[in-house]
């Protein structure tokens, strides 16, 4: 998926985010992008800020900051789940590119999903992108696939049904 669906992705939270809904997003793939979220809210006559300052960030670099930042940071919302989403952009980018044993990896990728499923059993919600043009990848999302079963959504910025961008059932 590329930085500017998934930008299109966040601005379609623009009537969530509006009326006081928070968006939690995990980076994973360098690919968060808030101008389309700010585009939005200008064309529709409002200045931006308000909605921004209801999204928060953090990229992770590592497979083991991804997981730190699930356990962290993500779980601790489950608590108060209110008017919560989390999106979780290039979930498995991470885990191809480690200089990390396999078994590494794999334990770590399923801490991250273990994770990802306890916050949307508390009923938040949860976007997950993944990146299927790269042929690497192809294990992650099966393991993706088997642990969240997820149901593939419409892209909000091109009106078409992309088997990489999912919205996960919730409880």
């Amino acid at each position: 998926m590329k930085r500017q669906q998934e930008g299109g992705l966040l601005a379609s939270f623009f009537p969530f985010l509006e009326q006081g809904g928070e968006v939690y997003c995990l980076d994973a793939g360098n690919r968060f992008n808030p101008y389309p979220l700010a585009l939005r809210c200008r064309a529709l006559g409002r200045p931006p800020e308000p909605c921004l300052e209801k999204v928060f960030v953090s990229r992770a670099a590592t497979c083991h900051q991804m997981v730190a930042v699930v356990e962290e940071m993500l779980l601790p919302l489950a608590r108060n789940p209110g008017q919560k989403v989390v999106m979780v952009l290039g979930i498995e980018t991470l885990f191809v590119d480690e200089d990390l044993p396999l078994f590494e990896r794999r334990y770590l990728f399923r801490r991250a999903l273990s994770g990802i499923h306890e916050i949307r059993s508390a009923g938040i919600g949860c976007v997950v992108t993944h990146h299927p043009e790269q042929e690497e990848t192809l294990p992650w999302h099966r393991v993706v696939h088997q642990t969240l079963k997820p149901i593939p959504l419409e892209d909000p910025a091109h009106g078409q049904n992309h088997s990489h961008l999912h919205k996960l059932p919730g409880k």
